[in-house]
């Protein structure tokens, strides 16, 4: 193969260069060689080299000899760093020694091996640059060693002119890795005058929108894409790699054989000699120059690492560590194909092994999806490649209330974050850089870059250019002269005068790397001060020992004016890619002396050694805010002051953003001020320092640099650690705070506080401000992980979670809510405490996050407010805690009705003991209260739990949230605490001392009725607590006294509510799990399964024992605290029971006698009420309007749970607008209806019923007071009785579907206002009355041809009333006599009309029912029914119109006076058609008269068909017989007529006999016949007179 070097041309490969995917790459192995499997076969041959020396391992470890340091530094490299040191000592003993003599090349190629130096130093060179000594230990020639070279060659720089095809054409306009989202063109240059066009001096950017400053900052992140998207065309072109010299070192001005004398002048012999020489100390052979290497190639590793005859713990070792040599060098190898491939136009003509050295330096890192790895404003001068995936860059722009990131490009695989040019100025990364996808990235260390640049500065020869344009930017834009000199410590106490003239005699000098500032060697006179302002510069004496020389220093290399130069002679190299130097000489100096020092002395002497540090004390004295500072304090807050640099157009902060809380000094440029859309410049040097001090939380405006500018800035971090060195300051500080905030008119006045902050002094929340700042954390920050576990958190804005270990969400945090704040008292918190982990909802939350170190250096500044912040703080846990278990907040009625002591209370006493309750915060293993000991105190457990450990065994009982205990004890009626319980964990709760309670009572004599009898039952015992009073129930009288020893063991006191429930029917029990209780004082009623009260049990005896001892796996009854008064129970625990038992199993007997006993009486019990049910109760049911329709089995079914109610005479039955759940149903004596004012409306008696919508779940009040007037008897029909029923599976469908089509109708009633909007009244369908009416009234559907009835007023509901909502109908009066079917009565039914019904007619039920009057439906016909009560009830439940009630009285005057008439006349008419003894001697008559009528007008008609037949001319003779029997005919004469009349007259008269009367009377019927058949309906009766004798 051909040696060639770096520098010259080596044949093409024949192979294509490899794929530059990096995954791809990463994949792949390295490429093997016919002479590299040949050097494999050998090693095997090499194997008994080994074998033979079995101690060649413990030898190499001990040798601390010659090589040793050579050897260490070999094993420190990138590649064997990771290693065992034996692989690098043993390929260093078998490494073959080659001398290069002084200036005698030494050759690099490829396939040649890599050079290590052992002894002396070699000079390198690459390109144009200055030579470099490299001494021992390094190593060269690496990538030759690889076979990489040729690896490099498509990446060689040539200055070829490429043809412009179409395909090239195409790729010059390809973004490549870099893609911007904004229209304008890339820059010409970054540091050009004008670089994206003019700036606006007024208009400022819209908010949330990205202005083309923001879109400056892509290039200003990524320079290189300045330089890819709009590429200089007159950019210079390097043609192939910089050539790398290396050759011997040349001999030294001072030769070693002098130094060798004096040791030869020791009689050493040459094996002493040999065995004292170390690395420092040179062979003698090259004391003239040279130096020793040791060439190292694959073979020889390979034999170091293929130990394969050995199988000792070493040999093991060696090949382990041979694997991890290849593995790392496969890693820098895959990094340095990176950069060879990606940085081509970077580091131009750099040639391979250089970028090998630089590819050691690399670190490897992998940045999942929307992670960000830059962050804007994060100081950071390293390289970033992506190798691997997508990144956005993200610009945080101000938008309203908070900054939001907006995306202003795009980067790819090749794309270049920083540059070689800004390493060094400080400048903060202008933007962010978030991986969109998956991002392999390199990340090339600025310390790294430094390392090789001192090794190589001839690397950067093609970019010079570029260099000085960077400097040459930075030259006309660095603060001026005079800010440098003050900050100089050999200004710091001279006149300013002095350092002003010094200043301005200077001169400003750019050097690039590898220019030479100063050489004192050549110029021995060289008095000149140099200032490197920036950059870095390597100063190198005439021994050869080198200092480097930071930015801000001074140095000289000559005695100068200003001080004896430490290094004199020394010769001063620029190490960085740039550096800025002022240069003062002395003669310059002396002037400024003479004129400003003639009457004081100057601050320095030429006489002494030269000041070369600089000090920032007057950067920071000259803010005004430290002015009347101590210079103590200023001077250690100079020490934390950074200096930084801004791009033009670069934010350096932005409004309402989140940064370090830095203040600014401006020492050079200018700056916009932004904000609603408006810019202007700023005229001040400072800005930022109420954000730093705490005053203010955001940013008011946003800072854009205008032109290059350079700051200094201080930290919050900083300004507090020197505020904790110097707390004197801290009152001036702070005046001057609140100065500038009472000054300024543009901070707003904070909403989202710590809860402790609106009853404590304004300055807490300063200091808290000051010391805990508000930013703004990202999902999934890593940082917020650590601080939600010690610190408590404020949430400014946005949302967050608390989420279980599962990661299932327990609650949700808006703004404004508090987590850990436990920590503020001194209690551990985090996600241990069981509160659940803190992680962020939103894209974004704004938090404040408060330490225990920071709370406690603020509190000490409120002594006297500190208990009570603290007392604050409990209460806003507590407040918490309440509402996220409870559901209602600290303190309110729910919470201390969660004691069923304090639940029976009025509410008038729970409001006025909800201001004695205090909260209570203790930490886990807090003992609450003491066994035995007096605490009258009642605890509410809020949150977390406490535990009780109690008997011989000590276990354990837990209790969570909502557990209440010391009521006992708060009442009086246990003397000394029954257990001790101690927190498991953080536990929140709320406590009420005795004194309190009582003290509250006292108001309250009717509630200290309701616990009068649990204090005397407790007054008559001497027992002192619940243990002696256990023992002291007759319950346990046929007890063991161990037996009640040990089911005492976690025993309890529980207090319950009148009417409520300790244990319930059905409840699932077992031995060993549920509990049995004791009744202490007042009284407890069992109850069946349906709620009726069977027994009643008194104190001392034992309830429960049933499903507590196993005897029943329910419930068998219900057992609830009677109405009248509280119940004070002890609770014997089921696993206590268990235990208790099991020791003595004999005593179980008791229990089961006692169950037997008690379900007998049962059963007597059951057999009497079930008569009672049968006898009363369904029958009086059955009459009720709701269920007369209703089946026996289902009147039966509602029965089962009904009770009844005994009152007296006077007893209020129901109050109005009390609380309604049953219909009554009154069984016995009377009931009176009251108005709201008492007066009587109404009476209900026996059999009456009301509260029907009550029953239908319709309403949920009663609407009037019933007051007894007699003794009575009331049955309670609840709605939950009717649901059950009808909830029955053997119920029908039928039954269910009528009860449903009657609340409709109600419903639908309430909606129209019917029935009384049906009536000509003109009242609204929503007039409250009308809905009361229309919710009472009862609904009738009759088909055409149906009858319905009216009632009379002596029902037990009394009067009623009727309307006719819609249809025709006719009132009638029925009879049973059959000659009234003709006057419109069915056939089955006679009867007489009384009046016609339409729509809207109304009819007096009691009126019609007297008469005997129905209502039969001539059409579909709905009626309603309204009971009088009820109207009367509705008419006073609120003043009504006095219009409609008017009209609807005199509607109803005028129906009843039209009622009375029509009903008399029907009412007449029936009675005279009242069937007669001689009623068939009559009809006989009629029939035979009849009969002879219709004779004679059928001879009539013969007669006169014969007459007509005669003619007329002539007469017609008849016989004389019939003649003489021919009537009269008209023509007779008057006399004749009036002998008739005469003899008429003369005849005796006679009585009319029965049949001429009934002949009149049939007349008249006939007569009535007609007048009924009349249009108008009307009805005239005929008189009807009776003829006396």
């Amino acid at each position: 193969m051909a040696q060639a070097g770096y520098g010259e041309e080596l044949p093409s490969p024949s192979s294509s260069p490899p794929s530059r995917s990096p995954s791809h790459r990463r994949r792949q192995q390295l490429p093997e060689m016919p002479e590299r499997e040949a050097r494999q076969r050998g090693a095997l041959k090499s194997i008994s080299f080994f074998s033979a020396h079995h101690d060649v391992f413990e030898h190499l470890r001990a040798d601390a000899g010659e090589n040793q340091t050579v050897r260490d530094k070999l094993a420190a490299s990138p590649i064997f760093q990771r290693t065992d040191t034996l692989l690098p000592y043993l390929i260093c003993q078998r490494a073959a020694k080659v001398k290069v003599a002084a200036e005698e090349k030494l050759k690099l190629f490829e396939g040649g091996p890599a050079y290590l130096i052992e002894h002396g130093h070699l000079e390198v060179t690459v390109g144009d640059g200055p030579s470099v000594l490299l001494g021992p230990g390094e190593l060269l020639n690496f990538v030759g060693m690889l076979e990489l070279v040729h690896e490099a060659a498509p990446f060689k720089p040539s200055t070829a002119a490429l043809s412009r095809t179409a395909a090239e054409q195409s790729r010059a306009t390809d973004v490549g890795p870099y893609r911007i989202y904004s229209p304008g063109q890339a820059p010409m240059s970054l540091f050009g005058e004008q670089r994206h066009g003019r700036q606006s001096l007024f208009q400022g950017p819209k908010p949330g929108q990205a202005c083309a400053e923001d879109f400056l900052c892509f290039f200003n992140l990524c320079p290189q894409a300045a330089l890819k998207l709009n590429p200089p065309a007159n950019a210079p072109r390097r043609d192939g790699w910089l050539p790398l010299k290396v050759r011997g070192r040349p001999c030294p001005v001072s030769s070693m054989p002098e130094h060798r004398s004096e040791v030869a002048k020791e009689d050493l012999d040459e094996d002493e000699d040999e065995e004292c020489r170390t690395a420092d100390e040179p062979d003698a052979s090259l004391d003239n120059g040279g130096a020793t290497v040791l060439a190292i190639d694959m073979r020889i590793v390979e034999e170091a690492g293929l130990n394969l005859g050995e199988d000792s713990e070493q040999a093991w070792m060696l090949r382990r560590s041979l694997q991890v040599f290849k593995a790392a060098t496969k890693q820098i190898t895959d990094h340095w194909r990176s950069l060879v491939s990606r940085c081509s136009s970077v580091f131009v003509g750099v040639p391979p092994e250089v970028m090998w050295a630089l590819a050691e330096t690399v670190e490897y890192s992998e940045v999942l999806p929307g992670e960000l790895f830059i962050r804007e404003g994060d100081r950071g001068e390293d390289l970033f490649l992506i190798d691997d995936g997508l990144a956005d860059v993200e610009k945080s722009i101000a938008n309203g209330e908070r900054a939001c990131p907006v995306v202003l490009g795009q980067l790819g695989p090749g794309a270049l974050i920083g540059d070689l040019g800004l390493i060094g100025s400080g400048m903060p990364r202008p933007c962010s850089a978030r991986a969109r996808s998956l991002v392999e990235l390199l990340r090339i260390p600025s310390a790294g870059i430094y390392s090789v640049l001192r090794r190589f500065p001839g690397m950067l020869g093609a970019l010079l250019p570029r260099m000085r344009e960077v400097g040459a930017f930075m030259q006309l834009r660095l603060p001026m002269s005079d800010k440098v000199f003050a900050c100089l410590d050999l200004f710091e106490d001279g006149e300013p005068g002095l350092r002003q003239q010094a200043a301005a005699n200077s001169k400003r000098v750019l050097y690039t790397i590898g220019q030479v500032v100063a050489d004192g060697s050549v110029n021995g006179n060289d008095d000149t001060l140099y200032v490197l302002e920036r950059g870095e510069c390597c100063m190198e004496s005439p021994g050869g020992a080198k200092t480097w020389c930071h930015a801000t220093s001074c140095f000289a290399v000559g005695d100068t004016m200003a001080g004896r130069a430490t290094h004199r002679g020394a010769a001063v190299k620029v190490a960085s890619p740039y550096a800025m130097v002022l240069e003062l000489r002395s003669k310059e100096l002396q002037e400024a002396i003479s004129r400003h020092c003639e009457s004081v002395a100057p601050p320095f002497s030429a006489e002494e050694p030269l000041k070369q540090h600089s000090r920032l004390s007057s950067i920071v004295r000259s803010a005004e805010i430290f002015s009347k500072c101590s210079p103590e304090f200023v001077a250690d807050l100079a020490e934390s002051l950074e200096l930084k640099s801004y791009m033009p157009g670069q934010t350096l902060a932005v409004h309402n953003g989140q940064d370090a809380s830095q203040m600014f000094l401006l020492r050079g440029g200018s700056l916009f001020l932004e904000k609603n859309e408006k810019r202007s410049v700023h005229d001040s040097s400072v800005l930022g320092e109420l954000v730093m001090l705490g005053a203010t939380h955001h940013r008011e405006n946003t800072f854009r640099a205008q032109t290059f500018c350079f700051t200094a800035e201080i930290t919050r971090a900083a300004f507090l650690e020197a505020i904790q060195r110097f707390p004197q300051e801290r009152k001036h500080l702070e005046s001057y705070a609140m100065d500038q905030l009472h000054k300024s008119s543009s901070v707003e006045e904070e909403t989202i506080i710590w809860p402790m902050q609106r009853w404590a002094p304004q300055r807490l929340g300063y200091l808290l401000n000051l010391f805990a700042g508000r930013a703004f954390y990202d999902r999934g920050d890593l940082d917020l992980a650590l601080l939600t576990e010690q610190c408590a958190i404020l949430l400014i804005s946005g949302e967050a979670s608390l989420v279980h270990d599962d990661g299932r969400p327990t609650e949700i945090l808006s703004s404004g809510d508090c987590y850990n704040e436990q920590i503020l008292l001194g209690i551990p918190g985090g996600s241990a405490t069981g509160i659940g982990k803190f992680q962020v909802r939103t894209q974004v939350c704004e938090l404040q996050c408060v330490s225990p170190k920071i709370w406690e250096k603020v509190i000490s500044e409120f002594p006297t407010e500190k208990a009570m912040v603290f007392k604050v703080i409990q209460d806003c846990m507590a407040d918490k805690a309440a509402m996220k278990n409870q559901g209602c907040s600290r303190g309110s009625a729910e919470i201390v009705r969660m004691s069923g002591l304090l639940r029976s209370f009025s509410d008038q006493a729970i409001e006025a003991l909800r201001d004695k309750f205090e909260s209570l915060v203790v930490r886990p293993e807090t003992q609450i209260v003491t066994k035995g000991k007096r605490n009258q105190t009642l605890y509410i457990l809020l949150s977390g739990t406490v535990y009780v450990e109690e008997g011989k065994s000590f276990r354990r009982v837990e209790y969570e949230s909502g557990k209440v205990w010391g009521e006992a004890e708060l009442l009086g009626v246990s003397k000394v605490n029954n257990s001790t319980i101690k927190s498991a964990s953080t536990c929140i709760l709320q406590s009420m001392t005795f004194a309190d309670f009582w003290k509250v009572m006292e108001g309250f004599p009717a509630d200290c009725e309701l616990v009068e009898k649990l204090c005397a039952e407790a007054a008559t015992t001497d027992a002192r607590c619940l243990r002696e009073r256990i023992y002291a129930a007759k319950g346990f009288a046929n007890s063991a006294p161990d037996l009640v020893s040990v089911i005492c063991e976690h025993a309890e006191d529980a207090f319950f509510a009148p009417g409520e429930a300790v244990i319930t029917f059905g409840d699932e029990c077992s031995f060993g799990t549920c509990d049995m209780f004791v009744l202490l004082a007042g009284d407890a009623v069992v109850e069946t399964d349906l709620g009726v009260e069977q027994a009643r049990l008194r104190p001392g005896e034992v309830f429960g024992e049933a499903g507590a001892l196993g005897f029943a796996h329910t419930r068998v009854a219900t057992v609830r605290a009677a109405t009248t008064g509280c119940l004070h129970c002890a609770v014997l625990k089921g696993a206590t029971l268990y235990q208790a038992f099991k020791q003595y199993p004999q005593q179980i007997d008791n229990f089961e006698n006692l169950l037997h006993e008690r379900q007998a009486e049962n059963a007597e019990f059951m057999v009497r009420r079930n008569k009672w049910l049968e006898e009363k109760v369904v029958p009086a049911l059955a009459a009720t309007p709701l269920f007369h329709k209703c089946c026996s089995s289902f009147l039966a079914d509602v029965a089962a749970p009904l009770i009844s109610q005994t009152c007296k005479a006077g007893d209020i039955i129901i109050q109005k607008a009390a609380p309604a759940d049953s219909m009554l149903v009154v069984l016995e004596g009377q009931a009176q209806v009251e108005a709201q004012d008492g007066s009587p409306i109404g009476v209900y008696r026996k059999g009456a019923s009301l509260g029907e919508m009550v029953a239908l779940s319709l309403f949920g009040e009663y609407p009037a007071t019933i007051r007894a007037m007699t003794d009575c008897r009331v049955l309670m029909v609840t709605a939950s009785a009717l649901r059950r029923a009808l909830s029955l599976p053997h119920r029908t469908e039928t039954e269910r579907q009528r009860f449903k089509n009657i609340v409709a109708g109600r419903r639908g009633q309430v909606a129209h206002g019917l029935p009384m909007s049906a009536l000509p009244i003109s009242i609204a369908e929503d007039d409250l009355c009308a809905e009361a009416i229309a919710l009472q009234a009862e609904e009738f559907l009759l088909e055409p041809g149906d009858c319905w009835n009216p009632l009379p007023d002596d029902t037990p509901w009394g009067a009623a009333f009727a309307v006719v909502g819609d249809g025709r109908g006719l009132l009638e009066l029925a009879s049973a006599n059959p000659r009234l079917r003709r006057l419109g009565g069915v056939d089955s039914s006679p009867a007489v009309p009384v009046l016609s019904l339409t729509t809207g007619s109304l009819i007096l039920e009691g009126l019609a029912a007297a008469y005997g009057c129905r209502v039969r439906a001539l059409s579909a016909l709905k009626i309603y029914r309204v009971r009088y009560v009820d109207f009367d009830v509705s008419v006073s439940l609120e003043s009504c119109s006095q219009d409609w009630l008017a009209r609807f009285r005199m509607l109803e005057s005028d129906i009843r006076i039209q009622l009375d008439h029509r009903g008399g006349s029907a009412r007449g008419v029936v009675d005279a058609l009242v069937v007669h003894p001689c009623d068939d001697d009559l009809h006989k008559y009629r029939a035979r008269r009849q009969k002879a009528i219709g004779l004679s007008r059928k001879t009539k008609l013969q007669l006169g068909s014969l007459m007509a037949a005669v003619p007329q001319d002539r007469s017609v003779q008849l016989p004389a017989a019939s003649r003489e029997q021919l009537p009269l005919r008209r023509e007779q004469s008057a006399p004749e007529l009036s002998r008739q009349s005469t003899r008429s007259r003369d005849r005796p008269k006679k009585l009319a006999s029965p049949c001429s009367v009934y002949s009149s009377v049939g007349a008249n019927l006939s007569a009535i016949s007609t007048a009924l058949s009349s249009p108008t309906g009307s009805v005239r009766l005929p008189s009807i007179s009776m003829r006396s004798s």
